[in-house]
């Protein structure tokens, strides 16, 4: 798993595409999150998913449910949206 795929180097970006080539429906799999706001083309003819964030009021419920400890309000009413 590579999370903010966007700050990688391009040397690490094509040897992780590289790599998602080889083990593409192998029963390995890669999770490589990245914004949507970057356009990085190495993994363009691979099979992916394209994720939006969730809407305010669900993200503050998920937070609730695995949060064991009270929330501030400072922390979970960061605007405009920490979720997204």
């Amino acid at each position: 798993m590579v999370d903010d795929l966007q700050w990688l180097d391009q040397e690490s970006i094509d040897v992780l595409a590289f790599v998602a080539r080889r083990v593409d429906g192998g029963g390995v799999g890669m999770i490589l999150a990245q914004r949507s706001d970057t356009a990085i083309t190495a993994f363009d003819q691979l099979p992916g998913l394209q994720l939006a964030g969730l809407e305010r009021s669900d993200a503050l419920t998920l937070l609730r449910r695995v949060v064991t400890r009270p929330l501030e309000a400072r922390i979970s009413d960061q605007s405009p949206s920490p979720f997204r």
